[in-house]
């Protein structure tokens, strides 16, 4: 497992793994697990999970929990078939246990038979109405595989009567009812009712959901105005993006609507997200609501436990929330000043969605900088997208705004001084032309104007070298462009 930028995760976190000797009672192994499932190093969480199910004495109950954790651990560093032989002695020491019989029946998912009826269990024993509506939803995923459509439908019936705005189960609804268009595309615009009602860190990707809820169904209009929304909440999210090109691709003459401003904020009162965390430990809003009060209050430690047990419920979340969960896990710590957490979070943000705007804004916090080569990955994906969807003014304004984020990064500038070229405005390339070479001028060593000592240079000289040559090239097509036009008697803008 590696970290941001390709580091191991097992440097980032090296100093906690070195040193003191842990407390080795049931207690401190519980909270040193779960810190690290949580952090950069889920191979020492292994080893205190199994050190803990280990301990004599321990009861059955409890050591199902921590062959749990040591399962999730398992999970995190690749090793399944360990974390499937977790889960099974999990259940071994208590039966029915409704997290491990929810998390094997994920496991072994491409054994629909075996895994049915584990999650009939975790239906059965969750103790909170989400989560058995997670259970009831993935009986039915699980019946679908076998070819139980009936069965199938029964079980989200059974889903949304615990939690009626359950997006995943409204979207699974449209599909479990393909064969009756009107039932289908009545959930599919229930699911669009609830992406709609979501807090604003996570509302663009239940868009998106909706949008292919509906897409799926052949309401592209409907589909274009869920991508349209997502848009107005972040204009250069590639996810959104693509989401977008889909729809067109599809049918060619939709047209995206005019972008309104994202619906207000409903904000929890600390009553409310106390009641809501009381039914649901693993409410996300409820937790983030919380937290940001307790740290706004100086109240850090409570906040910091708040944030544990945030990133705790990411794990267990729905695949299109994820994403944005990490990147809130991430923020929360922050403003809590916890950089190894942060990046942590943000790592598995980047497992799954790379070199994306969202996380560049969000590594650049937790770093104190912005990576050259990633900001420019992020922002030209998103600018290509533009153009892809003919839309060459919004493509230069999402390079503009990763200039905005990093003003010195040479490969934005290039591709700027590009897509002006390609618009034949060569007067406006040029500003951009030289400003890469005043940059690349300003990092250099003096020597590197000294053709007689080139063979010298060292490999971070040769590279920023590297960089001159190239902001010199970028400027000398410019003006041959800028020579051109004046030849044909053009004025350029």
């Amino acid at each position: 497992m590696t970290g941001i930028r390709g580091l191991p995760l097992l440097l980032l976190g090296a100093v906690s793994a070195l040193g003191a000797s842990v407390e080795d009672s049931p207690a401190a192994l519980r909270t040193r697990v779960a810190a690290e499932l949580n952090g950069d190093n889920p191979w020492r969480a292994q080893r205190l999970a199994d050190e803990w199910a280990a301990l004599p004495g321990l009861p059955a109950a409890e050591r199902a929990e921590a062959l749990v954790q040591a399962a999730q651990a398992r999970s995190q560093v690749g090793d399944y078939a360990g974390a499937e032989g977790a889960l099974k002695q999990a259940l071994n020491a208590k039966p029915q246990d409704p997290l491990a019989s929810f998390l094997l029946a994920q496991a072994t998912r491409d054994r629909p038979a075996e895994a049915l009826p584990r999650a009939e269990d975790a239906a059965r024993g969750a103790q909170s109405p989400r989560r058995r509506a997670a259970a009831y939803r993935l009986a039915a995923e699980i019946r679908l595989d076998l070819g139980d459509g009936a069965g199938a439908r029964a079980d989200l019936t059974r889903a949304l009567d615990q939690a009626h705005d359950d997006l995943d189960s409204l979207v699974l609804a449209a599909t479990a009812y393909g064969d009756s268009p009107d039932e289908a595309l009545k959930y599919a615009r229930q699911a669009c009712a609830a992406a709609d009602a979501q807090p604003s860190w996570r509302r663009a990707a239940a868009e998106r959901v909706c949008a292919r809820a509906l897409s799926d169904r052949k309401d592209y209009a409907g589909a274009m105005a869920a991508a349209g929304r997502a848009l107005a909440l972040d204009p250069d999210d590639s996810d959104t993006l693509r989401a977008i090109l889909r729809i067109k691709r599809l049918s060619p003459d939709e047209k995206l609507p005019a972008g309104g401003a994202p619906g207000a904020e409903k904000a929890l009162s600390g009553a409310q997200a106390r009641r809501a965390l009381a039914e649901d430990p693993d409410d996300f809003e409820a937790l983030r609501s919380l937290a940001e009060a307790a740290r706004a209050a100086g109240n850090k430690a409570e906040a910091a436990d708040l944030a544990e047990r945030f990133t705790a419920a990411v794990r267990l979340s729905p695949d299109w929330e994820r994403l944005d969960a990490y990147r809130l896990s991430a923020r929360l710590w922050i403003e809590l000043g916890d950089a190894r957490k942060a990046l942590a979070s943000l790592e598995r943000a980047e497992d799954l969605d790379a070199a994306s705007v969202p996380n560049e804004k969000l590594i650049g916090r937790a770093m104190g900088g912005y990576i050259p080569g990633a900001v420019s990955e992020a922002y030209g994906g998103a600018a290509k997208l533009r153009l892809a969807l003919g839309e060459p003014a919004e493509a230069d304004a999402t390079l503009e705004r990763g200039l905005d984020l990093a003003p010195e990064n040479q490969q934005l500038l290039q591709l700027l001084v590009e897509r002006k070229l390609a618009e034949s405005r060569p007067q406006e390339a040029r500003r951009y032309a030289e400003r890469m070479l005043a940059l690349a001028k300003k990092s250099s060593q003096p020597a590197f104007w000294n053709p007689e000592k080139k063979g010298l240079l060292s490999g971070a000289d040769a590279a920023k070298q590297g960089d001159i040559d190239e902001a010199q090239r970028a400027l000398d097509a410019v003006d041959k462009a800028i020579a051109d036009e004046a030849g044909r008697g053009r004025t350029s803008p």
